[in-house]
């Protein structure tokens, strides 16, 4: 198995997984951690790659953001739509975690991170 050391370096797609982990409902936009986090500056489009390419369901709303000069704009908030689906992205994490040959996210952290998320709604009987 190769050791390039390109290999222990984490993915957006895994940086940005993480990121809606540990955000729970509250979400993740663009003003905030993706871009502190991992430099993510095309926000829209690793959040439409996680659903398109790894199955994810992203929840989004627009939402109102006063600018430094004072006007009004929007930015979209995205987050995992709730605990069953915060399940997923956490299995999808440690896949990518595991190619990479990364530990993957502990038991402890992993119930913390799923707690932060509300469970799906149950079908009408």
């Amino acid at each position: 198995m190769s050791t390039s050391k390109t290999k222990s370096i984490p993915t957006k797609h895994e940086l940005c997984i993480y990121e809606l982990l540990k955000a729970g409902m509250s979400g993740i936009h663009k003003l905030g951690s993706p871009q502190k986090v991992f430099g993510e500056t095309c926000l829209p489009t690793t959040i439409s790659e996680l659903g398109l390419k790894r199955g994810l369901r992203i929840s989004r709303v627009k939402r109102q953001h006063i600018h430094r000069a004072g006007g009004k704009t929007s930015f979209t908030w995205y987050w995992l739509a709730d605990r069953n689906e915060a399940a997923i992205a956490l299995q999808i994490l440690n896949s990518l975690r595991l190619q990479r040959q990364a530990a993957p996210i502990d038991d402890a952290e992993a119930r913390t991170l799923l707690s932060l998320f509300i469970e799906p709604a149950k079908p009408a009987a």
